[in-house]
């Protein structure tokens, strides 16, 4: 294997600066082990009959999997995960579903499974003042959605590099017109965005982006039913789609 790694990281370095070969290349090797190794996620939800599926989410490949689940007992097991990697799990439920969200930073199984040394002080600790820029810089950003905001924050410091880290959710919606809209249809997403502060200022890392949940449908069909005085509303017919069922 030394040759294979010999060309692989030349390859490598010739694809990105240091920080990103060094990335890429623990990734390799860690996928080089999970090729032999595999784990399996198990667990119990209550009560079971209210959960139609449980699945794990890979967020930093960017990979779903699916497990078996017993509606009886509420137990799942899900296998064939690859290993020292972080995972969310998501509950499918018959009105929609519960997401974990990990608000860890970016390269957090880089940082968990590398070597114990002298860590590298940040020049300050995460503030109220830090939250309070990201949540301004995230909700004010150009976007294809009209309505943005911070669902959920968490800021660190002390990571490997020396600089601080921020991570949330960003809820984003589309109620204005856009291409081959349908009557009154909106697009809402839910996506994790990373932050890191290297040089006194907050930057987002680019192409890091994770859609967490999408979906796109009518929004006034179930809302701003219009009861008369005499008691009588208008018949209702809503199908709703696949892609939200799955």
């Amino acid at each position: 294997m030394p040759t294979i790694r010999f060309l692989m990281l030349m390859g490598l370095w010739a694809a990105g600066p240091a920080d990103e070969l060094i990335r890429r290349y623990e990734h390799f090797e860690r996928q080089e082990l999970a090729a032999a190794v595999t784990g399996t996620i198990t667990g119990q939800i209550t009560p079971g009959e209210k959960v139609r599926a449980v699945r794990a989410h890979d967020r930093e490949l960017r990979m779903t999997y699916k497990g078996t689940y017993d509606r009886k007992t509420g137990k799942f097991s899900i296998p064939g995960l690859r290993t020292e990697a972080y995972y969310d799990l998501e509950l499918i439920l018959p009105a929609g579903r519960i997401i974990g969200v990990g608000l860890l930073p970016k390269d957090a199984a880089a940082r968990k499974i590398a070597p114990a040394g002298k860590k590298k002080a940040p020049t300050e600790p995460f503030t109220p003042a830090d939250e309070k820029e990201i949540r301004r810089k995230a909700e004010t950003a150009p976007q294809f959605t009209n309505r943005n905001r911070v669902l959920a924050l968490k800021g660190g410091d002390g990571p490997r590099r020396g600089f601080l880290w921020c991570t949330h959710v960003m809820e984003m919606i589309r109620d204005t017109d856009f291409h081959a809209r349908k009557g009154d249809e909106i697009i809402y997403r839910l996506e994790l965005w990373y932050w890191e502060k290297p040089y006194g200022g907050w930057s987002k890392l680019r192409n890091a982006d994770v859609v967490i949940y999408r979906t796109r449908q009518s929004r006034s069909r179930l809302g701003g039913i219009w009861v008369n005085r005499r008691g009588k509303a208008p018949p209702i017919e809503y199908r709703i789609s696949s892609k939200t069922l799955k």
